[in-house]
């Protein structure tokens, strides 16, 4: 699989009990630290921008129902 060009950056400052948490699994993986986040972050952002999509559908085929009354 070719890689993306990386041209953007993201800095972020955690805490150690954090860094800890994302150290351990990225070793058990044996990935990096970085890309263990980077992985993590775009299943997020893609579970995210799915659940707004379902929501808006839903949402939209439920005001195109017609209502009793």
């Amino acid at each position: 699989m070719p890689r993306p060009n990386l041209s953007a950056d993201v800095k972020a400052r955690i805490g150690n009990d954090l860094h800890a948490m994302l150290k351990h699994p990225a070793t058990l993986q044996g990935r990096s630290k970085t890309d263990f986040v980077v992985t993590a972050v775009q299943a997020a952002a893609q579970q995210a921008i799915e659940q707004a999509q379902s929501t808006r559908l839903l949402c939209g085929s439920a005001s195109d129902q017609p209502t009793t009354t």
